[in-house]
């Protein structure tokens, strides 16, 4: 998991993967939220 961002940090330079790190981060909250919510 480490890698694969490592790496993507290299293609796509910093900033773009901490703005796409928080979005996912955020995808991932909102998706928990619907699973515990069942």
């Amino acid at each position: 998991m480490i890698i694969i961002f490592l790496a993507l940090i290299l293609i796509f330079g910093g900033k773009k993967v901490s703005t796409l790190a928080k979005s996912v981060g955020q995808g991932l909250k909102e998706f928990k939220k619907v699973i515990h919510s069942d």
